[in-house]
């Protein structure tokens, strides 16, 4: 975008042509904080479930008065001559899309045809801004259940649930789910880039082609150098989606000890919610996966921050190689909080491990109930299991 972007300023002053960028972009706000950085003043739409069928990008088109794709990825330099030619208009009116009707979309169900559920399913994640995205998941689940084979539906899912993971609302497995899903898509067509980069962007380092959004900081202090207001995001990109990649595993040398090693801490029940999410669920042998492990206060309950910050320990399997054994989370300076608190780990499997794995391990933290406010000081197991499969 950038590079048409310049390239097209002054043919643009002319009012020769219209610029308009489309991304298959999870999170739209990310390219609005993008566009203000870079000063782009033209419309930019968000395509999430790729429903322009692109396997690759950046892609250019070309289109024309009439509205007729004349050209697919023409240079910035060809771009003049595509101006000065002349095309004749089309024989018939071009049709203008509504907004489905979601009424004859699901009539269209009753044939229990898989693409009727990935339509309706689409209309409901594109046309209604996640109001109904749990109707739209069951309409992908449908699609998917009637054709095991469809890598569109299947992706397409994977965006939904990770839109409702990161809603309130949302169920605590909607993430793992969602990169089951995008996984599920990449098997059955391991050739497609904007599959594999969804992957990607929540996954180890050794597998990452570039550090995804390492660029929002650098945007918002510009932004606030021009004494402008950087667009807010709602999703803050963390972890995997700012790591810069590595071609070496590296594990940090630790010279701590299990906490806990006896067990002798009282388990807590129903005081935390912990969800591990791990990325990708299926590796290759010798291959490394990133685990994102969250940690939510249940209803009822707060974080004592007054003392020692939530600390997770890892037991990985023989032969696998941690990142790091103890993690500890940062705590706000408030002295009680609700919020949700994350971390991410790597861990790699031994070049010979075929199967499923099972990690364990638990988070030792401070937390108190809502009503009495009394405190404990607690632990919560843990465990995810990572599948490798011959190479």
């Amino acid at each position: 975008m950038p590079v048409w972007h310049e390239a097209l300023v002054e043919l643009r002053k002319q009012n020769k042509v219209k610029l308009v960028g489309v991304i298959q972009e999870q999170h739209g706000d990310r390219c609005r904080l993008f566009a203000q950085w870079k000063g782009f003043d033209w419309p930019i739409l968000q395509d999430k479930i790729n429903l322009l069928g692109l396997r690759a990008v950046p892609k250019s088109i070309a289109i024309d008065e009439h509205g007729i794709v004349r050209s697919l990825n023409p240079s910035p330099n060809s771009i003049e001559e595509f101006l000065n030619q002349t095309f004749a208009a089309p024989d018939r009116e071009l049709s203008v899309v509504d907004i489905p009707d979601l009424n004859q979309l699901r009539d269209a169900t009753d044939t229990n045809n898989a693409t009727s559920w990935r339509e309706l399913g689409d209309a409901l994640t594109i046309w209604h801004d996640g109001r109904r995205i749990s109707e739209a998941i069951a309409a992908y689940r449908e699609a998917i259940t009637l054709n095991p084979k469809d890598a569109e539906a299947a992706f397409s899912m994977g965006v939904a649930l990770r839109r409702r993971s990161e809603n309130p609302r949302g169920l605590p497995g909607d993430f793992q789910n969602a990169v089951n899903a995008w996984s599920d898509a990449l098997d059955l067509d391991p050739n497609h880039y904007i599959y594999r980069r969804r992957i990607e962007q929540y996954g180890p380092r050794l597998a990452k082609p570039y550090p995804f959004y390492d660029w929002v900081d650098t945007a918002r202090s510009e932004i606030q150098a021009r004494d402008e207001k950087p667009h807010e995001l709602k999703v803050e990109p963390r972890g995997a989606e700012i790591a810069r990649p590595t071609r070496r595993f590296v594990s940090e040398t630790q010279n701590v000890e299990d906490p806990d090693p006896d067990g002798r801490i009282n388990r807590d029940r129903n005081r935390i919610r912990i969800t591990p999410v791990v990325v990708p669920p299926r590796i290759r042998p010798g291959a490394a996966v990133r685990a994102h492990i969250a940690f939510e206060p249940r209803r009822g309950s707060h974080w004592n921050n007054e003392a020692q910050p939530v600390r997770v320990w890892l037991d990985p399997p023989a032969g696998w190689t941690l990142e790091r054994n103890l993690l500890t989370l940062a705590q706000p300076k408030d002295p009680e909080s609700k919020e949700m608190r994350t971390t991410e780990v790597e861990l790699r499997a031994p070049a010979t491990f075929v199967g499923e794995a099972i990690i364990t391990g638990y988070a030792l933290y401070f937390v108190c109930d809502d009503e009495n406010g009394t405190c404990y000081f607690m632990r919560g197991d843990l465990k995810f299991s990572v599948k490798a499969k011959k190479k």
